[in-house]
């Protein structure tokens, strides 16, 4: 490979695998709803009826790759099939796959949230704290983007901004309604601020995604 491995290699293919994750439990979720006749839509097999998968070391993955161009392309193709996933199944079953596609992106959030949780008391009772932890699990690009800000981060609330989408292109490389991708995230972190702490609320006043200049999220904490 063209770089030394670091932290933040493995930090991002941590928040990449958990896309992933996040996949397979939705085809696992569609094969429960819809059957035998999910295959047809997703074209590819129920996860669980598979073996399970090695583990193989993240420098093997990469090899001779450039170490920032093999993780972006990582982050690209999983995004992709994600929203194309989604959005094959909205177009064949409607609001009846929606309904399982909302559901279960919020308990992989809770997943993520009870993972990026332990051990982080601290962390858990701020707002300020509360995004740390979301950030620390969430896929939101590369560290080089350099798209987000937080103007406020205090104990009871905390306001992340976004100057770009770094999930749009590749939603709309999916074909996918951007609009409803856009909600499914929202869904997804405020799965992982409940799990963090339940007097969490998470408020998504804009979004790029809905024709606004730039996305908002407000975490507050009750106290």
């Amino acid at each position: 490979m063209s770089a030394v491995l670091g932290p933040i290699h493995q930090w991002m293919w941590s928040k990449i695998k958990l896309v992933q994750s996040r996949e397979e439990a939705l085809l696992e979720a569609l094969y429960e709803k819809f059957g035998a006749d999910a295959e047809a839509v997703a074209g590819k097999p129920r996860p669980s009826s598979l073996p399970p998968k090695p583990e193989v070391p993240l420098g093997e993955l990469i090899g001779e790759y450039n170490i920032h161009y093999w993780l972006n392309n990582a982050i690209q193709e999983i995004e992709t099939s994600e929203a194309k996933l989604v959005t094959d199944f909205i177009a064949k079953y409607g609001d009846e796959a929606l309904g399982v596609i909302r559901e279960t992106f919020r308990a992989e959030g809770r997943k993520s949230g009870e993972m990026a949780s332990v051990d982080q008391e601290m962390r858990r009772s701020t707002a300020r704290g509360g995004y740390e932890l979301l950030n620390s699990v969430m896929l939101d690009g590369m560290p080089c983007d350099q798209v987000t800000a937080v103007p406020e981060a205090g104990d009871t609330r905390a306001v992340l901004i976004h100057s770009a989408c770094n999930h749009l292109e590749h939603w709309k490389a999916a074909k996918a309604d951007v609009a409803v991708m856009c909600k499914l995230n929202g869904e997804w972190v405020a799965g992982v601020m409940e799990a963090i702490n339940p007097k969490f609320s998470h408020a998504r006043e804009a979004a790029i995604a809905l024709g606004q200049p730039q996305c908002k999220d407000v975490f507050t904490l009750a106290q």
